[in-house]
């Protein structure tokens, strides 16, 4: 759940806080190996990294704030991000004008900084604010991505089994099951042979079942498994002759087309 209220004042201090602490170690080794190291200087680095934070703290609200105002969506993306930009140098001119003064009143002395590094500092600081305000909507654009990748899988799933059906032709294959039970009681050769044949159809037509196209060669081995079984079940007798010049016999052709071009004509 997003945080709010007391629990986002509470994670905020704590992140800044973490933030200050890390800024001062950063600055007592930057100090030591400058060789730089005195009471007057890290009681003043102390100070600068707190107010820099204390400051930050300040103006986060105002920052994840923004991101309402400005949500990085897609319509208007490009001018949502020119905003996003301008904001970002605002809030970093802002900061880099109140840390001086907050620094100035604590230590009642003008403070002379390095404005050019603080306000680099700023600028990063509010992408960080802002890719962190936006993270919800990213987890969600992810599982709604994830959801519709699912989504063209099982459609996809569901086509492919959908074609395999189609082209194994279940209605020819019910009836020539169904021709079988009765052939194998009366001619158990017959109906040995009319089996194998069954065979051999499911078999081609599995192991080329994902291709888009074929040979006519094969595609003439198929229509001819075809047409046994339909003639051991849905049309006993029916022969199919076909012909065709010896240099086009390895042409791709879409797969399923002679099948379909049969059924066509049976049906006719």
């Amino acid at each position: 759940p997003p945080l709010r209220g007391a629990r986002l004042a509470v994670a905020t201090t704590l992140a800044w806080g973490v933030v200050a602490l890390f800024r001062v170690q950063h600055s007592f080794a930057y100090l030591w190996l400058r060789d730089r190291l005195s009471t007057d200087a890290i009681r003043s680095a102390i100070r600068f990294d707190i107010v820099v934070a204390l400051v930050w703290l300040l103006l986060t609200p105002l920052v994840l704030a923004g991101k309402h105002l400005l949500p990085l969506r897609r319509a208007q993306f490009p001018l949502r991000v020119i905003a996003h930009v301008v904001l970002a140098v605002a809030f970093a001119l802002s900061h880099a004008a109140l840390t001086p003064l907050a620094l100035s009143f604590l230590n009642g002395t003008p403070w002379e900084g390095p404005l050019r590094e603080l306000f680099a500092w700023n600028i990063a600081i509010y992408a960080v604010l802002l890719v962190v305000a936006h993270l919800r909507e990213a987890q969600h654009w992810f599982i709604e991505r994830d959801a519709s990748d699912s989504a063209l899988e099982r459609e996809l799933a569901t086509a492919t089994f959908q074609r395999t059906v189609l082209e194994l032709r279940p209605d020819a294959l019910l009836s020539a099951f169904r021709a079988l039970t009765t052939r194998v009681v009366e001619n158990p050769a017959v109906a040995e042979r009319d089996l194998a044949e069954i065979g051999d159809f499911l078999r081609g037509t599995l192991d080329t079942i994902r291709e888009q196209q074929v040979t006519l060669r094969d595609e003439y081995a198929s229509v001819a498994a075809y047409a046994r079984v339909l003639a051991a079940g849905a049309d006993p007798g029916l022969t199919v002759r076909m012909a065709a010049p010896v240099d086009v016999v390895d042409a791709a052709v879409p797969n399923g087309v002679l099948r379909a071009a049969l059924d066509a004509a049976r049906g006719g």
